[in-house]
């Protein structure tokens, strides 16, 4: 995901959970649980055959986008979650970017433990493209 790192920190810092996050053991958990929070890309899929899903009609040959996000959230869904793909669709780059987001999150939280958001979450400038979404500018404070 572009710019994975600054939507994690905007998770971060929204919780207040960056000041002891390099003394935590299980950083690569909650990088893991950050991943899941930013499944935001969108999958174009065809219905081959009419169906329903939630109380929609869907017709064989319509177009169905299905978003991560919520798959990673749905409580029926069970198992990994889906942050990096699954199957022959799974990310070639995953383990590479659970290593650089668990080593610039703990080194972020060594050099500024106390960094907060300057605005509000919602004040934050958002990009929100088909496949991605992420923070255009991330005002902080020491």
């Amino acid at each position: 995901m572009r710019g994975g790192l600054a939507v994690a920190v905007v998770h971060l810092l929204g919780e207040d959970g960056l000041a002891d996050l390099a003394d935590r053991p299980d950083v690569p958990g909650l990088v893991d649980e950050l991943v899941r929070r930013m499944g935001v890309e969108v999958f174009p899929r065809w219905a081959q055959v009419d169906l329903e899903l939630g109380g929609v009609a869907v017709a064989a040959g319509e177009k169905v986008l299905l978003r991560l996000e919520a798959a990673n959230h749905d409580p029926a869904r069970s198992g990994p979650h889906l942050g990096f793909g699954r199957g022959p669709h799974h990310c070639l780059g995953a383990a590479l970017a659970r290593v650089e987001l668990t080593a610039a999150l703990t080194a972020l939280s060594r050099r500024a433990p106390h960094l907060r958001l300057a605005v509000p979450v919602a004040e934050i400038p958002w990009h929100r493209g088909e496949v991605d979404a992420g923070p255009l500018a991330l005002p902080v404070r020491p």
